[in-house]
């Protein structure tokens, strides 16, 4: 219960306080008992109010800031939202359709047959070259203040030229929104899936990749970028020049920034909201433009998703136990997903089985 103060008593603590300073004065070494105890209990009480009222003020200060820190932090992530993160977001393009698509809005989708596509634009961005190699080379035009999206399926792959020069190679199941015409001080565009970049050189003008949990950003330089979905990480690897990674920290959703040095492999943890970086082999990450898998030591695990995107084909096992077997060696994707599999099975002394809905990878005792 808390213990409220007459008047009187406050009077007779200025007055206990009067003579403990006379007493001082005088030099008196000593109080009476009844002096000693009472100012130690007037002493105590006084200590106690003025922590509690400390703590009262600290507390609220604190809650008032963190809530001030929560809002001002809100507030900047609002008003940094990029243009095309938003209009990316808002668009909602599935990448579960049957062919490469090249959405132009206020036109009709354009649909590439193949397997390997290539788009390419003007300088301007008002003219489009579409190279398929099921048909032949068609150019569109289009107005330049627009964003286009270049939608790759599983089991596809594509090619774009931007209009700034930089080459992009899309693996499959990917979704790459860019502008038309780049703007005066900046270059943007928003993935979803993996690509491999090379970026024309601009001083004046910084690309970003954007992605919805990091964002790299260069000025001309080599690397590829692993944003799927259904991945709880993004990978980021630099074959060339040098790059720097922002993303949210747990704290306050605070910006991180990291740079990145050629031959390294920054891998982002979505959920721990931190990045760890490593020296690599790139060719492993980025062999799969030119149709062919480099791989070391790589988990059976792995291999199946990147090969089940890259020919839309699922790959089961029958033993969970078998996805983290290890894999090293050279894989052509020319061939089909059963011969791949079939290699790996013959180095790793296990079996596959083409089934009606994809390949099943069995162990060694196991018998069809």
């Amino acid at each position: 219960m808390k213990k409220s103060f007459s008047v009187n008593e406050r009077s007779a603590d200025f007055e206990l306080a009067g003579n403990i300073v006379d007493a001082l004065k005088a030099g008196k070494q000593e109080f009476a008992g009844p002096d000693k105890i009472l100012v130690g209990q007037r002493i105590q009480e006084s200590i106690k109010r003025e922590r509690k009222s400390r703590l009262i003020v600290w507390t609220s200060s604190v809650a008032a800031i963190a809530i001030l820190l929560v809002g001002l932090t809100f507030w900047l992530n609002s008003q940094n939202q990029s243009p095309i993160r938003q209009y990316a977001s808002m668009a909602e393009i599935p990448v579960n359709t049957k062919f490469t698509r090249l959405v132009i809005p206020g036109a009709e989708d354009v649909q590439l047959m193949s397997t390997e596509s290539s788009v390419s634009y003007s300088a301007n961005g008002e003219e489009i070259h579409i190279q398929d190699s099921m048909s032949t080379e068609t150019t569109l035009a289009q107005l330049a203040q627009t964003y286009n999206t270049l939608v790759v399926p599983y089991g596809k792959r594509s090619h774009v030229v931007l209009p700034d020069q930089t080459e992009v190679w899309l693996n499959s199941g990917s979704k790459l929104t860019y502008p038309v015409k780049f703007g005066a001080d900046k270059r943007e565009v928003f993935l979803q899936g993996e690509a491999l970049f090379d970026v024309t050189h601009d001083e004046q003008r910084p690309f970003s990749v954007l992605t919805e949990q990091l964002d790299v950003r260069v000025l001309g330089t080599s690397f590829n970028v692993s944003a799927y979905e259904d991945d709880s990480v993004v990978q980021t690897v630099l074959v060339r020049g040098s790059v720097e990674l922002e993303y949210k920290s747990k704290l306050w959703g605070i910006s991180v920034n990291q740079k990145m040095v050629p031959g390294t492999l920054a891998v982002f943890d979505a959920t721990e909201r931190s990045v760890e970086q490593s020296l690599v082999d790139t060719d492993q990450f980025t062999s799969w433009k030119d149709g062919y898998l480099i791989l070391e030591n790589s988990p059976l695990s792995v291999i199946a998703k990147k090969l089940s995107r890259y020919y839309n084909m699922r790959i089961s096992f029958v033993d969970p136990a078998l996805e983290a077997e290890t894999f090293s060696g050279y894989l052509d994707l020319g061939n089909s997903a059963l011969e791949v599999m079939g290699i790996i099975s013959e180095i790793t002394g296990n079996q596959v089985e083409e089934t009606s809905d994809g390949i099943l990878f069995k162990g060694k005792d196991v018998h069809s």
